[in-house]
């Protein structure tokens, strides 16, 4: 296995301090990754997952979500979709300015891949391909529609009311030894304020009503048994647009693929994909 070299920094994105990492192989990268993480969480938990794409030549260039893990903000709080907009707009940059000329892949999971979607479909960056995983697009239970109103109501007014993501340990992967390092990380938090929800539930029709118009090779992938975002919603993304779009499910699998004990799978498909590509 290839040695990982880990900096960490401190960035700016929306008047907001933001942790970022760079992570580099012990030879010249020959590709870069440039990866967004989801709800509640922080890049902290993928540095094992990192571990892979280093021992593949890639450079890896990722943060901290404003109002996660390091990062300063209210926790689970996006003012505007235009935070995570210019969040992944400010890591590519990163990307560009530090290893400029090399073939770039973005690669979100769950939050982070309703927003991956949205910056490549909105943005049109210069990229090689998109990997997505279990990425917010249908809920498995979506809000009822009293619900859903409310929150459009209250969404002007107190846009910061925070609440819970309802998400539970059991629902990410049934591999233990992940879930005693779940339940022992301080950086994870279990928050998501209105303005986010419903940012994000736009951000996801707006991938449903537009993914025709994607003209960047897509990597989708999804375990079939997911409990927190249903695996149907990327099967019709992939129905739309199959020219671009390489679907994977994973039979069983939960939310956290990459997490499951069975990510060799996962993985693979990365990186066929990626070698079909640079």
């Amino acid at each position: 296995m290839m040695v990982m070299q880990e900096t960490g920094y401190q960035w700016k994105s929306s008047g907001k301090d933001i942790f970022g990492k760079v992570f580099i192989p012990e030879t010249e990268p020959d590709k870069v990754l440039i990866f967004i993480h989801g709800i509640g969480e922080h890049v902290g938990r993928y540095d094992r997952w990192f571990e892979r794409f280093i021992d593949m030549g890639f450079a890896i260039v990722t943060a901290d979500h404003h109002g996660h893990g390091r990062s300063a903000g209210k926790r689970g709080h996006f003012k505007s979709y235009c935070e995570p907009m210019d969040f992944v707009q400010m890591l590519f940059d990163e990307a560009q300015n530090r290893f400029p000329g090399l073939p770039k892949f973005i690669y979100g999971h769950s939050m982070g891949g309703n927003i991956t979607l949205n910056y490549v479909l909105r943005k049109e960056p210069r990229i090689k391909g998109a990997i997505v995983s279990s990425p917010w697009i249908d809920l498995k239970n979506q809000p009822s529609a009293f619900v859903r109103w409310m929150a459009g109501i209250v969404q002007p007014v107190l846009p910061a009311l925070s609440f819970h993501t309802g998400i539970s340990r059991s629902q990410l992967t049934v591999n233990e030894a992940e879930l005693a390092d779940y339940d022992k990380d301080e950086l994870i938090h279990g928050r998501i304020t209105v303005s986010t929800f419903m940012e994000l539930a736009a951000a996801a029709q707006y991938a449903k009503t537009n993914i025709k118009k994607l003209h960047t090779p897509l990597l989708l992938m999804h375990g079939t048994a997911d409990p927190i975002v249903d695996y149907h919603g990327v099967v019709n993304l992939e129905k739309q647009n199959p020219d671009y779009i390489n679907l994977r499910l994973f039979d069983g699998f939960l939310h956290e693929i990459h997490k499951e004990k069975q990510n060799q799978q996962v993985f693979d498909a990365i990186k066929e994909f990626v070698t079909q590509l640079v």
